[in-house]
């Protein structure tokens, strides 16, 4: 899901990025936010309704690719598979709507630092 969005948002650009010597800030508050981003991103997860409709499970979103800031995406069939394990009906559904939501999120932090 992430790569899909990616690819289909990289031509438009990042205009916080074009103009990053124009902030106003001078890049001090902005550039520390997108540092402190990158930072936790490997803790996104989605929240998923368990089977007995009371537990929250989480299903991460990332996975280190050994060093610090380097991310794997969760593929959308490993994500699947993942959520198929703890959840069950609409719980599915609502959890792959988080999932492109988050995805989207995400895309759009990679895309403008």
């Amino acid at each position: 899901m992430l790569l899909q969005v990616l690819a289909i948002n990289s031509h438009l650009g990042c205009p916080a990025k074009m103009n990053l010597d124009m902030a106003v800030d001078e890049g001090g508050p902005s550039r520390q936010f997108l540092s402190d981003a990158w930072k936790q991103l490997h803790a996104l997860t989605v929240p998923v309704i368990g089977k007995d409709g009371k537990t929250i499970e989480k299903v991460k979103l990332f996975e280190h690719a050994g060093k610090a800031l380097e991310l794997i995406p969760i593929m959308d069939d490993e994500f699947t598979r993942s959520i198929a394990k703890v959840a069950e009906g609409d719980a599915i559904e609502e959890a792959t709507h988080r999932l492109k939501l988050y995805s989207r999120a995400a895309a759009r932090l990679m895309v403008c630092t």
